[in-house]
């Protein structure tokens, strides 16, 4: 499960405001891929060594948990 193995992902944290709302985009990998420190790393497949969410500060809630597949 992707919780056993979190500690090891390199996570990208990124801050956006949407209509007015603040929100938190988070992109995890379990193995880092070139540039991953200075840009917005899009993956495709890979399974659920990579994932994405979002979190809303003003609510402290979680959203739009969305894993990879895999081809």
């Amino acid at each position: 499960p992707i919780i056993d193995r979190l500690p090891a992902y390199k996570l990208q944290y990124w801050g956006e405001v949407d209509n007015g709302l603040a929100v938190v985009h988070l992109n995890a990998l379990c193995t880092p891929l070139d540039g991953w420190q200075t840009r917005q790393v899009l993956v495709l497949d890979g399974g659920d060594c990579f994932f994405n969410l979002n979190y809303d500060p003003a609510t402290k809630t979680f959203s739009n948990l969305s894993v990879n597949g895999e081809a």
